[in-house]
């Protein structure tokens, strides 16, 4: 059933808020309304749900017999009144795009009943709704003030929750501002986002990781434009720093071009793990050769695919602790 139960009961303000008890005193702005409870029931495709009873406080004087929209993409349209009855449709766009009528009768100044039928792409759901009306005053702004305080303690933490994955290392918040689902629109966090994205450690993990598995497409293929970066532009540029920086497993990873002629000049014909390799170049040579190795199947027949890196958020492992790794698995392939 594609239709969204909690969606639909959310369009209505007559069905869908239960209000708290009075305080003794009342607030500057205090609202006087009417205590209500009111009861729906829903049905989808021959499927009765259990009904829902609740306690709302409406203004005084308000008419509950046609529901009001609370979904911006919903309108109603068609609006008519003839005596105690009021018939409409209403039309709602969007994700949950769909339509329906309405039908609400007022029995007297304690009573009301209506019933809405609202069909979409997955099927039909037909809900009907009665108020009665209790003893007794409310606040009708509370809902109102509530719904406030709710709506900015949610933009609270998520401006915090954008904060902290614009300063995450090695890219590792991007899902929050790229892409479709992306929740993070604050310029400054993108700034900073985007400034810790492009060093080697980040460009390195967003190249591996794959952003959406159906295309296989790296997520440093939307990071990089949403930076206003060119993606291969910023490799290129990271490649021919990379050997100055002494980033042997960027280069190594990323830059077959220049890793092949600096193996050529300082690798070829060389141990890989010893002398006479120059000492500047004994952790590119280890790295550059295990990778071979591994592409090429290794002595003796294939060998089993590279353990993809996974970034942590703590201290990453320094060049030498690489470099041992490396050692260790290509003294392995050589039988030393």
């Amino acid at each position: 059933m594609i239709i969204n139960r909690v969606s639909i009961v959310a369009l209505f303000s007559g069905v869908a808020f239960l209000v708290p008890a009075l305080a003794a005193q009342n607030p500057a702005d205090y609202q006087p309304g009417e205590r209500w409870n009111v009861t729906t029931s829903m049905t989808m495709e021959g499927m009765s749900l259990p009904s829902r009873t609740i306690e709302v406080c409406k203004p005084k004087d308000s008419q509950d017999a046609a529901p009001t929209p609370e979904d911006s993409n919903c309108k109603l349209v068609d609006h008519k009144v003839s005596g105690n009855k009021t018939t409409g449709r209403i039309v709602c766009t969007g994700k949950d795009e769909m339509e329906g009528t309405f039908e609400g009768i007022i029995d007297g100044p304690d009573h009301y009943r209506g019933k809405m039928i609202m069909k979409a792409a997955g099927g039909e759901m037909t809900m009907t709704y009665a108020g009665r009306r209790l003893p007794g005053e409310c606040d009708a702004g509370e809902m109102e003030r509530k719904g406030r305080q709710a709506l900015a303690k949610v933009q609270g933490d998520m401006a915090k929750m954008c904060r902290e994955n614009a300063e995450k290392k090695y890219g590792l918040g991007y899902a929050m501002f790229v892409g479709r689902d992306a929740l993070c629109k604050d310029p400054k966090d993108k700034r900073t986002f985007c400034a810790n994205v492009q060093g080697y450690e980040a460009v390195d993990f967003l190249t591996r990781h794959q952003n959406d598995p159906s295309t296989g497409r790296p997520a440093w293929e939307q990071v990089a434009p949403y930076c206003g970066v060119d993606a291969q532009g910023k490799v290129d540029e990271l490649c021919r720093s990379a050997e100055g920086d002494g980033q042997w497993e960027f280069l190594a990873a990323h830059c077959p071009a220049l890793s092949a002629q600096l193996a050529q000049r300082e690798c070829a014909g060389r141990s890989y793990t010893t002398f006479p390799v120059a000492e500047k170049y004994r952790t590119f040579c280890s790295l550059y050769g295990s990778a071979q190795a591994e592409q090429n199947g290794g002595p003796g027949g294939a060998m089993p695919a590279q353990e993809t890196r996974q970034p942590q958020e703590s201290q990453p492992k320094s060049v030498t602790d690489k470099a041992k790794e490396s050692v260790k698995k290509l003294r392995g392939l050589l039988g030393r």
